[in-house]
């Protein structure tokens, strides 16, 4: 997998983490399907495992330094994801989605005024059509969702 070289929250194909440290460059993958959460140092990966939680943490060691990176999601209905980096027990750095909550709060209960019409009512089509739309929807607002969020220093 090509590591990019800014962060990024992308809630389709998945959140990256980049840290820029003297000692070389740390990031972290996860991918909100599947769980999968992967730690790579200059390349290489030194971490992976598999989280549905809110929360993760994972630690690992380069030389003479102690590395613990803690994922979490803060707001589940803003989707606001932060990474903090503590080197050697300290804290470093952090790394925070951020969106434009308006856009967002408007799109959402659109979303779900549609797809609730969508399921309920059916507009007399077959259950199927209902779900296919849902879908579509969904896969929208994702989308939309992930073009109005950056990664911000704190």
């Amino acid at each position: 997998m090509k590591i990019p070289n800014e962060s990024s929250v992308d809630y389709l194909k998945g959140s990256w983490f980049i840290f820029n440290e003297p000692e070389g460059v740390i990031a972290l993958f996860s991918s909100p399907f599947s769980g999968k959460e992967t730690i790579y140092f200059n390349g290489s990966i030194v971490s992976k495992t598999r989280n549905y939680k809110t929360k993760s943490f994972s630690e690992f060691e380069t030389g003479e330094n102690y590395y613990e990176l803690t994922l979490s999601i803060s707001k589940l209905f803003s989707g606001r994801i932060a990474c903090k980096l503590s080197k050697n027990g300290s804290q470093h750095k952090k790394l925070e989605s951020k969106h434009n909550p308006n856009y967002f709060v408007i799109l959402a209960l659109a979303i779900l005024f549609l797809s609730g019409i969508t399921l309920i009512a059916g507009f007399g089509a077959p259950s199927w059509v209902s779900w296919l739309l849902y879908i579509v929807f969904m896969y929208v607002f994702l989308k939309l969702s992930s073009d109005w969020t950056q990664v911000i220093e704190r």
